[in-house]
């Protein structure tokens, strides 16, 4: 399940991630993007991941799907976590062109905020 969070930044979304994410959470995460920001502006993500035990069917397809439509939007992404696997796909997510991407731990919260920053 994602939840949006408040930021407070206004070109930064905060998303929490726990438990197994849907396609309700994707297309969540779209309309909330479509609310807040233009089909040109640039906005990074900020993702609190508790605990992630799975993605479903939906959940896989769909979020491939918005995250095709937003890809030039895209700018840095950051996965804040404690979970040691997360260190895997953010290794990938380097090779992607157009988008920032990094690990921080839970205690590093500043300094995921600092990095959006610069």
């Amino acid at each position: 399940m994602f939840t949006i969070l408040p930021s407070h930044d206004s070109s930064t979304i905060v998303v929490e991630i726990k438990g197994e994410a849907t396609g309700r959470d994707a297309l969540h995460l779209d309309e909330y993007i479509e609310k807040c920001f233009n089909e040109d502006d640039k906005f990074n993500v900020i993702a609190y991941i508790k605990e992630l035990n799975g993605i479903t069917q939906q959940g896989l397809l769909k979020g491939m799907k918005v995250d095709a439509k937003r890809w030039k939007q895209f700018n840095k992404f950051a996965m804040i976590s404690n979970k040691d696997w997360i260190k895997t796909p953010a290794k990938v997510g380097k090779y992607l062109p157009g988008i920032q991407v990094e690990v921080f731990e839970d205690r590093e919260q500043e300094k995921a905020w600092k990095w959006m920053k610069q």
